[in-house]
């Protein structure tokens, strides 16, 4: 779990023993609940990175240096370069 995950889950906690103390319908416990949805937006919208994702670029990206080293003349090289939006596009 990274240092930033640790960070949003202990807010999140003492958000959630916070809330404890107030009444519901209370301006300040609409205000803390709206502080736990925004942790866990961040939370849901965190973005991980698997072993697949990672060699799936790196393989891109050396397909694409190796047609550029093939390519001497530099004639294709703008043809790579123009890969690049397909190739994320169709990620």
């Amino acid at each position: 779990m990274s240092k930033r995950t640790k960070a949003i889950r202990r807010e999140e906690a003492r958000a959630y023993r916070e809330l404890a103390s107030y009444e519901p319908g209370s301006k300040e416990y609409k205000e803390i609940m709206e502080q736990i949805v925004v942790f866990n937006t961040i939370q849901k919208s965190s973005v991980t990175l698997n072993n697949d994702v990672i060699v799936t670029g790196i393989f891109q990206i050396v397909s694409l240096l190796a047609v550029l080293q093939h390519e001497h003349l530099g004639i294709i090289t703008g043809k790579a370069i123009g890969f690049l939006p397909k190739i994320l596009r169709n990620r």
